[in-house]
């Protein structure tokens, strides 16, 4: 059964048709597996603290972060965010409100979710709602979004060290999948001068 897609104008519409006919045309591209979150075994992980201050470099500041949660936003501090336990219950779905200005996206690792919010992302940055984005990802170049956005992005980080993602209630994360960064925007060299000492960019 298909996963019904919400346009707000035509200019999304066809950037939506050119990714999906960009990865049906993709050679060696394996479908995106349901792994598990950042630790592992939930979805309930969020990004440390200094790679949030380089995005916020990279970007000049956050204005929509559209997979989030009460927690991350005490390092987030985006201007809008979305996420399962926001008091509103129309940001609680960050795939079905408007994406517009500079983004930070640690998407769910579960459930196609990965592939699910990087169309989400190229459709609005090819629309030209979005300026600049930072999307966090497993670093897995044989998934359908990685292929998407090695073909769509201007530069990447990819971490000198596995982040170790926080967990509620443990003491240390556990990073037991290697992650990288992706930026889409027209400034990769501030990218690139803010993520440099994190790993290597390109």
């Amino acid at each position: 059964m298909g996963r019904t897609r919400i346009y707000t104008n035509e200019a999304d519409k066809q950037a939506a048709y050119r990714i999906r006919h960009t990865l049906r045309n993709s050679d060696n591209v394996t479908p995106q597996l349901p792994l598990s979150a950042h630790d592992g075994n939930s979805d309930d992980s969020y990004t440390p603290a200094f790679v949030i201050r380089a995005a916020r470099a990279a970007l000049g500041r956050i204005d929509l972060d559209p997979a989030s949660s009460q927690i991350a936003q005490a390092t987030v501090r985006a201007t809008t965010w979305c996420g399962l336990d926001h008091p509103e219950q129309n940001r609680r779905d960050g795939l079905t409100v408007p994406w517009a200005g500079t983004l930070w996206v640690n998407p769910p690792f579960s459930g196609g979710n990965l592939l699910r919010f990087t169309e989400r992302l190229l459709t609005a940055y090819h629309a030209g709602d979005v300026t600049s984005a930072c999307i966090l990802t497993l670093s897995d170049c044989s998934t359908a979004y990685s292929q998407l956005l090695r073909q769509h992005s201007t530069a990447s980080c990819w971490p000198a060290k596995r982040i170790n993602f926080h967990q509620p209630g443990k003491r240390g994360g556990n990073p037991d999948r290697p992650t990288l960064i992706w930026y889409l925007g027209s400034s990769p060299g501030r990218f690139v001068a803010a993520f440099s000492a994190i790993g290597d960019t390109r």
